[in-house]
């Protein structure tokens, strides 16, 4: 895809048809809109034909977002209240999770979005999400003087590569996008881009936004590790920022903006004052002590910070002038006559007994790799402290963590109960000097708490060991200095389980197709003398929903008691160790023998229930392949052959 035009040409095309492919045809029975208090609760099929001429406020919601229930609830209340007044204009809504392709057609990437359509135009939605916001917003939107806003395309497209890096150098801040001609998504994000061109421009200096055919020139592709298309990112002074979040306006102009600001921030020229720069910003502070801005070090200080400016949990900060070593030989003991750089820890966690606030770093020459691994070995406390923002970046890819969950509060008033817990935790940090600790706030980080085995231990502080993103290893009852002690003496013996989400074991489990949760799992896995298929499912996919009344029929079709059939929710229950499963529905079938586990036998067929007869009749270790009997063809009936041909399209998803 990267190497010549003519064969990145030729791919495209191809890699067009299977997104039609992909993401049109999955879609081909979404079923009709309704009705309920003058809202129409949309739907692909009717969609084009309810907005018809009219004018529409659509909002995009997506039911597992806590944020879009708030707003979808603050639409509907401002809706019935327009409805009321009969104010010109009509409401809508789409649930994501039943129709992502209407969401795909206009360009609604992540949740919650609102969308106003004119004539059947949408156009963005440009107020705020509170229900006085939205009310005035759509007033407006129903008048009959309401004219689209006119914009200006300013952005600019790049001829080549060498105009690409003429601009980068040139634009001391732009955002460029790399594109494909071919691709779909490329095409949504045009008229984001316009808008977003539009409010950058009126910034002071001005923004520019750019956009370059990456189909086109592939060497830029390769030199930024692109994965997909269209890609954006920001340049600053040359050095660029992927940006990942959803693609609205909204959040590629924050993002933009938020890279106007100079990540390193200046200090005076004072004894003390790296200190007072870390106790001011309530984090871990990086601070460099330069004699000029001109100097090498510091160039390649700013560049570092840059790098980490979405890392919330440090703050940078530099000290320029004649003064600056003399200050540094003074509270931090450096003897570099060139530049030094401190990393000071919070003044409100605890340090290890004897240790420094803070770490020196003087190497000579400065490299940014060397000195950004030397903030991340030296940036923790004894025990750290990590929010949402900050605890990715800091703890997320560590092998292993112990999570401290308790109320954390700041406020002077109540400080004092909480030092004392973070000291009770410290004393047990003391003695594990190679598992780093961190503490977490029980409400904000509760998902995090959940996900460890904890959502139902209600003590004031509990705790959890975290593997490799993976292995969970809660603490049982509440924590202190002995429990916890002996807990993670227990982990480093091997003689703790690992925790599984699972749901509960049902009371009757005889159904044709039975149910499978974590708990039982290695149960059903250990009597190796039948075979066993298992559907692995969500329960919000459709095609999982369809494929289960097929797998019944296919139990049937097949009668052997030698072959069980089971359903596992992987939602409710974790996936087992060493089992892949990237999309759902997935059908597995786990051989009878002693090795079942190691290679399951995926159904990649048609999904009706003959085609999965035939597949367990061949495969199946307890069976002699066999044809498949003819009885029961009519019986299938229309619906499974609609099922069929409904799922063929699937197959690749």
């Amino acid at each position: 895809l990267k190497n010549t035009s003519a064969i990145q040409s030729k791919l495209g095309k191809m890699f067009e048809y299977f997104v039609v492919a992909l993401l049109v045809l999955p879609f081909a029975a979404a079923g009709k809109s309704t009705q309920k208090d003058g809202i129409y609760y949309l739907q692909q099929d009717d969609f084009d034909q309810i907005l018809g001429e009219k004018t529409f406020a659509v909002f995009f919601h997506s039911p597992w977002s806590d944020i879009s229930s708030q707003v979808l609830y603050e639409f509907e209340k401002s809706a019935r209240t327009l409805l009321a007044e009969d104010a010109g204009v009509s409401f809508g809504v789409v649930d994501m999770s039943q129709d992502e392709y209407t969401a795909f057609r206009f360009g609604v990437d992540g949740g919650p979005q609102l969308r106003m359509f004119h004539e059947a135009k949408p156009y963005f939605y440009e107020g705020n999400n509170t229900g006085v916001g939205m009310v005035d917003t759509f007033r407006k939107h129903g008048r009959s003087d309401w004219t689209a806003p006119e914009r200006e395309d300013k952005v600019i497209e790049l001829k080549d590569v060498a105009e690409f890096e003429a601009h980068i150098k040139k634009e001391k801040l732009t955002l460029i996008d790399f594109y494909a001609p071919w691709c779909n998504h490329c095409k949504q994000l045009e008229p984001v881009l316009v808008e977003v061109a539009e409010e950058l421009s009126k910034l002071n200096p001005p923004v520019t936004v750019a956009k370059i055919d990456v189909q086109e020139h592939g060497s830029l592709f390769e030199r930024y590790e692109m994965k997909g298309y269209p890609y954006l990112m920001v340049f600053k002074n040359g050095q660029h920022t992927n940006f990942e979040k959803a693609k609205n306006p909204a959040n590629i102009v924050q993002f933009v903006k938020e890279r106007i600001s100079v990540t390193s921030a200046s200090i005076p020229a004072v004894s003390g004052a790296a200190y007072s720069f870390s106790d001011s910003r309530k984090s871990a502070a990086v601070v460099g002590f330069f004699q000029s801005r001109s100097a090498f070090e510091f160039q390649q200080f700013t560049e570092l910070a840059e790098t980490m400016r979405e890392d919330k949990s440090i703050a940078f900060g530099h000290v320029i002038g004649s003064k600056a070593l003399e200050i540094a030989a003074r509270d931090f003991g450096l003897t570099s006559e060139d530049y030094g750089v401190v990393v000071v820890r919070d003044r409100r966690l605890p340090v290890r007994k004897g240790e420094k606030r803070f770490a020196l770093f003087e190497e000579d020459p400065m490299q940014k790799d060397v000195l950004s691994t030397f903030i991340a070995d030296n940036r923790r406390s004894l025990v750290g402290y990590a929010n949402q923002e900050s605890y990715r970046p800091v703890y997320g890819k560590m092998s292993t963590v112990v999570l401290v969950f308790m109320d954390i509060d700041w406020d002077p008033d109540t400080f004092d109960t909480m030092s004392y817990r973070l000291n009770l935790v410290a004393k047990v940090a003391e003695n594990f000097p190679d598992m780093p600790f961190v503490a977490l706030d029980h409400s904000e980080m509760h998902a995090l708490r959940n996900r460890v085995g904890l959502g139902e231990n209600d003590n004031d502080m509990t705790a959890a060991v975290f593997v490799n993103g993976s292995f969970r290893y809660p603490l049982d009852g509440e924590s202190n200095v002995d429990t916890l002690a002996a807990h993670l003496t227990a982990f480093n013996a091997g003689e703790l389980t690992p925790y599984s989400k699972t749901q509960k074991v049902p009371a009757s489990n005889n159904a044709p197709v039975r149910t499978l949760v974590r708990a039982t799992y290695d149960e059903v896995m250990a009597d190796t003398s039948r075979d066993v298929a298992v559907i692995f499912t969500t329960p919000w996919s459709k095609d999982s929903t369809k494929f289960l009344p097929v797998l019944r029929k296919a139990h049937s079709l097949l009668n052997e008691e030698s072959v069980v059939f089971y359903k596992y929710d992987c939602i409710a229950n974790d996936l087992p160790e060493g089992l892949d499963v990237e999309k759902h529905p997935t059908l597995l079938l786990f051989k009878a023998g002693s090795d079942r586990q190691s290679q399951p036998e995926k159904y990649e067929g048609p999904r009706n229930s003959k085609s999965i007869v035939s597949f367990l009749k061949e495969e199946a270790s307890t069976l002699n392949p066999q044809p498949v009997e003819e009885q029961g063809e009519e019986a299938e009936g229309e619906q499974e052959e609609n099922t069929e041909e409904s799922a063929d399209n699937h197959d690749e998803l």
